[in-house]
């Protein structure tokens, strides 16, 4: 096991490297970083300045040493604002984090129930019943499910006189200098909603992933042969079913999460949360290069990590795996 993983961590190394240098030259090339300093009433002399500040007067390949050997050591320069970017990135992860963390969670646990009974149950009404579910869902766009339950969240709270389900916000405003019980509650009431929206965007690909890896656990001869012996048909798709149709699954999961990520966007900018998914958005609207970078290397970064983490759990759910 060791050794596999400093295996893969040697593999993800340059790989981490060559993208941060692809993100580096696309996020260059993509917009002038100047423009919004450029005024009918601003001299060439405070551009050329403001140039020289930025590090845009360097080669192209001297600015991405700089940034990337700044990057390494915590330092991923100063946003629009002129606020480290590095303080905005570690604030808006934890507030993305608790939203992304629970839905994957939930996420996984409902796809692989709903693949296991809709395949269980192949042909009968409640297989037809979650399959048809499931791809409705997945044709959904994220953003019209988000805009859609946020609507009718509104008009419950509507109809109750109050507030029965938070719909804009991670957190009410004041809520940090409270007592920590009370804090935990109001962020709890603020998650129920977005966690609900990512996890029905999330979730379809991987529960009919999960169906067709379980049909075809079911049809194998060792699950033949283990119902020919007698034991009882809950524990043969439990123990040795539902076990080996995880693995594929996994794999799926691990190369599901760039949309994941891209949920996270949607999810943010509707309901208002100040995570990483709206830090994006404002990078890219007001052309804040560092911002973009700092965030498409933090994702680089937690995709490969991810990735590696479903390899390991890959290795211990099939023990056969004795090789790289």
């Amino acid at each position: 096991m060791g050794r596999m993983v400093l295996n893969r961590v040697l593999v993800a190394i340059p790989l981490i490297l060559a993208s941060t240098l692809l993100i580096f030259l696309a996020v260059s090339v993509a917009g002038d970083p100047l423009d919004r300093y450029r005024q009918p009433n601003v001299p060439q002399s405070t551009l050329d300045a403001k140039a020289r500040e930025l590090g845009l007067d360097e080669p192209l390949l001297e600015r991405y040493w700089h940034w990337i050997t700044g990057a390494l050591q915590g330092d991923f320069g100063l946003n629009a604002r002129g606020v480290p970017v590095g303080e905005e990135l570690l604030h808006r992860s934890l507030v993305s984090f608790r939203l992304v963390a629970i839905a994957i969670l939930i996420a996984i646990v409902v796809a692989v129930l709903v693949g296991f009974f809709s395949a269980v149950h192949r042909g009968r009404p409640l297989d037809r019943v979650l399959t048809m579910v499931t791809v409705l869902l997945l044709t959904a766009p994220e953003f019209w499910i988000a805009v859609v339950s946020k609507q009718a969240a509104i008009k419950v709270n509507e109809a109750a006189g109050s507030t029965v389900i938070a719909t804009i916000g991670d957190s009410t405003p004041g809520v940090a200098g409270m007592a920590w019980s009370t804090r935990m509650s109001d962020y709890a009431a603020h998650l129920v909603l977005p966690t609900i929206v990512l996890v029905l965007a999330v979730f379809p690909v991987w529960a009919l992933y999960q169906r067709s890896a379980m049909l075809e656990v079911i049809d194998s001869d060792y699950i033949t042969m283990a119902r020919a012996k007698g034991l009882p048909r809950t524990r043969v798709m439990f123990r040795h079913g539902l076990r080996n149709a995880l693995m594929p699954l996994i794999t799926m999961i691990a190369l599901r999460l760039p949309w994941v990520i891209g949920g996270l966007v949607v999810v943010e900018s509707v309901f208002g949360w100040r995570g990483l998914g709206t830090l994006l958005v404002e990078g890219v609207q007001k052309q804040d290069t560092n911002t973009v970078l700092a965030f498409l290397l933090l994702s680089a970064v937690l995709i490969t990590l991810l990735n590696l983490a479903a390899d390991i759990v890959h290795r211990i759910l099939d023990p056969r795996m004795t090789h790289d």
